[in-house]
């Protein structure tokens, strides 16, 4: 990875009931660029956020076929980036 970071990447903090439940164990959601790696995305957060990331897990979807109107066509593949960061530190939201 080169010097310059492209903060584009992590797309939006994921606010969703489950998600919630994590920020409580230090654990937060992020949704990520399909081409991002564990790496950059440890990278970024910490930059971003000035945090310690201690793991990040990566949960990727695949495309599905959906029907509207006769026509088939496919959503969205998406990635979501699950960052630990230490326990005394937080994320404001």
């Amino acid at each position: 990875m080169t010097g310059i970071l492209d903060y584009s990447k992590v797309k939006k903090m994921l606010i969703t009931e489950k998600a919630v439940n994590g920020n409580a164990i230090s654990k937060y959601t992020f949704e990520v660029n399909n081409s991002c790696s564990k790496g950059e995305i440890s990278s970024l957060v910490s930059k971003m956020f000035d945090v310690n990331v201690l793991k990040v897990n990566i949960i990727k979807s695949k495309p599905k076929t959906r029907r509207f109107r006769g026509v088939l066509g496919n959503t969205k593949a998406s990635k979501k980036a699950i960052v630990t960061i230490a326990k005394d530190q937080a994320i404001n939201l």
